[in-house]
């Protein structure tokens, strides 16, 4: 009798546990494993804002998307060593790549980042690349327009979320290939 009633509850916490995760919340589906490969390729997702979240609470999945990051870089900025002074940066280094940041003349609200690939990068000339940038708290990627002659730019506020992730010196950054 107890190893029946102990059957009875598990099976219960399972049809529960199921049904949490499949109703989380009204029309949403779970992030799969599928979403979080197409996330580090580049590629579009159901629920992007879902996925990023994801990525900072569940290891599993953060796990998996590192491994398909490691796979597929072209190039990596790792945890900077050393410590700057809390001003803005200006530039930052990169495996095979720097990134320039330069407040726009016309508006001191917007920022133009500089992605400078170094000759040593698998990169032909009008590719695209995305950086993919990974904080303690945040997992962001952005797309920078095709390379022409080793380098791309793009123009960010000064608020965006993505700025502050690229220079922010506790960020890694992967670079890959879409």
């Amino acid at each position: 009798m107890n190893s029946e009633f102990k059957r009875e509850i598990v099976a219960v916490a399972s049809y529960l546990a199921a049904r949490d995760a499949t109703e989380s919340a009204v029309g949403a589906r779970p992030v799969m494993p599928s979403d979080v490969v197409a996330f580090a390729l580049g590629r579009p997702v159901h629920d992007r804002e879902a996925l990023q979240a994801g990525l900072t609470t569940d290891l599993g999945m953060r796990r998996l998307y590192r491994e398909v990051l490691k796979s597929n870089r072209i190039g990596q900025s790792p945890l900077q060593a050393c410590a700057h002074s809390g001003g803005t940066i200006t530039s930052r280094q990169g495996e095979g790549f720097m990134l320039r940041f330069k407040t726009s003349r016309a508006s001191a609200e917007q920022v133009y980042v500089t992605l400078e690939i170094r000759h040593e990068l698998d990169l032909t000339e009008g590719e695209t690349v995305d950086i993919h940038a990974i904080g303690e708290r945040q997992v962001l990627s952005v797309r920078f327009p095709p390379v022409h002659d080793g380098k791309a730019q793009r123009l960010f506020e000064h608020s965006d979320p993505v700025l502050a992730l690229l220079r922010d010196d506790r960020a890694e950054l992967e670079l890959i290939k879409p």
